[in-house]
């Protein structure tokens, strides 16, 4: 009989991803990759004591976000490209194991970003272009936070004002412009 552990890689190959440890990479695999598949893959993942997901331009939706909300242990979590919003964000709000989350390219808003306040531990947050300087306050709830990864400046809503507060008041922040995309001309401010 086969383990979760390996039942969830054969179906993470199937769709063209890997499994590496505990950590479920779909992105290769993106344009296959639904909310059923993911729902699917969860199952086997509910009893690893930590595991990472990332689904990156994939077609899942706020419904997997909801399913989402009941794996405590989930630590990393890469929405690049998806199709969520402020609505399935919020059903991340009870993840206090969470240390990344990765929104770019999202319609995700400040209304999002507003319903995960406090998150305890999250250290690295991707934003995408619809959240604007309204979250510097939100930002300043994540007492952990250490990375700021934003859209391209010229698809970035934060204004001078907003980079200017982060950087003075939030000093152990660094925020990388250019999106998560590794291949992009990423600026660090």
């Amino acid at each position: 009989m086969k383990s979760s552990a390996e039942n969830a890689r054969k179906i993470v190959e199937q769709l063209g991803g890997s499994l590496n440890g505990t950590s479920v990479y779909l992105d290769e695999a993106s344009e296959r990759v639904t909310d059923t598949d993911i729902e699917t893959i969860l199952v086997h993942l509910k009893n690893l004591p930590k595991f990472s997901l990332g689904v990156a331009d994939s077609d899942i939706t706020d419904q997997t976000l909801h399913r989402l909300s009941a794996y405590p242990n989930l630590v990393d979590l890469c929405l690049t490209g998806t199709s969520v919003t402020d609505a399935g964000v919020r059903s991340l709000s009870d993840l206090h194991n969470l240390k990344s989350l990765i929104l770019n390219e999202t319609a995700v808003t400040d209304a999002g970003l507003a319903s995960l306040h406090g998150l305890p531990n999250l250290a690295r947050l991707g934003l995408g272009p619809n959240v604007t300087d309204q979250s510097v306050d939100t930002l300043h709830s994540f007492p952990n936070l250490r990375w700021l990864i934003l859209e391209p400046r010229q698809r970035c809503q934060f204004t001078d004002t907003a980079f200017a507060t982060i950087k003075s008041e939030m000093q152990s922040v660094h925020i990388l412009l250019g999106g998560s995309d590794p291949n992009s001309d990423n600026e660090l401010v």
